[in-house]
């Protein structure tokens, strides 16, 4: 089951994502198992996506915080190195 139950959905979510302060540029990337948000920040400062995330999704932050990774810089950059290195197997 998608966090989304339909492509407009996403699509509004990623509106909403690009309309969140702070962020310059956003993807989400939404499988059967996870859902994962991209973000180029505005002039380096950090956004806040737990609170995008919080806000969109209606959840509590003890519920969300359970199930959230989060990476900045150079551990971004690995794990969207390990998503290209897991298609190739493909």
């Amino acid at each position: 089951m998608s966090a989304w139950p339909s492509r407009v959905a996403l699509a509004e979510a990623c509106k909403k994502l690009a309309e969140h302060p702070g962020i310059e540029e956003g993807m989400i990337l939404s499988t059967c198992n996870r859902v994962e948000i991209l973000a180029n920040t505005k002039n380096g400062a950090g956004a806040d996506l737990r609170g995008f995330l919080q806000n969109y999704f209606h959840l509590d932050h003890a519920e969300l915080d359970r199930h959230l990774y989060e990476y900045t810089e150079q551990e971004a950059v690995r794990h969207c190195s390990a998503w290209r290195r897991a298609s190739i197997r493909w």
